[in-house]
């Protein structure tokens, strides 16, 4: 190898590493950036959900409000606030259910088949006690509750968010 040729080695071979390590560095920062890009919209897409469930969950309340503003809080009363919630919906897997305190379905437009059953000793696929939990949230002042469900449109187990609320009587 001739002196032209060893100088032209040298001076190719360090450029080639250092373009190769930039290129790495870059490709690094770009996978990292991209990550981070992706966990900041999906932080930003689920809290427009959970805001937008409250939403659904407080134009629900406000639509039987003058229910049980009213003060009665007969059979009547009760039967015209359930058929009230049954007729409101939003999407194929967006559903307004209702418990009574001691776990019984008093409510629930897609699976019509639980209305009336005891559901509280009901375990979801991973065990939790869903109705228990969604109870106990409600009576905390209400909350977001994330549990097992099996979807209606679907008809698979999947991973739900609740919101839920006490309403008197």
């Amino acid at each position: 190898m001739n002196l032209r040729h060893k100088i032209i080695f040298l001076a190719i071979v360090p450029l080639a590493l250092a373009l190769s390590a930039i290129a790495l560095v870059v490709r690094h920062q770009a996978v990292t950036l991209g990550q981070q890009q992706r966990a900041s919209v999906q932080a930003a897409y689920l809290a427009s959900k959970d805001a937008e469930l409250k939403h659904y969950v407080d134009l629900a309340t406000r639509a039987i409000a003058h229910l049980y503003e009213s003060g009665r809080s007969d059979t009547a009363v009760q039967e015209e606030a359930k058929r009230i919630l049954e007729r409101l919906d939003f999407g194929d897997d967006g559903y307004f259910y209702v418990y009574d305190q001691r776990g019984k379905n008093l409510v629930h437009p897609r699976q019509p088949e639980l209305v009336g059953r005891d559901m509280w000793d009901w375990r979801d696929a991973s065990g939790s006690p869903t109705i228990q939990l969604l109870i106990a949230r409600a009576n905390e002042g209400g909350g977001y509750v994330r549990y097992l469900w099996e979807k209606p449109s679907s008809h698979t187990v999947a991973p739900k968010l609740g919101y839920v609320v006490a309403i008197p009587n």
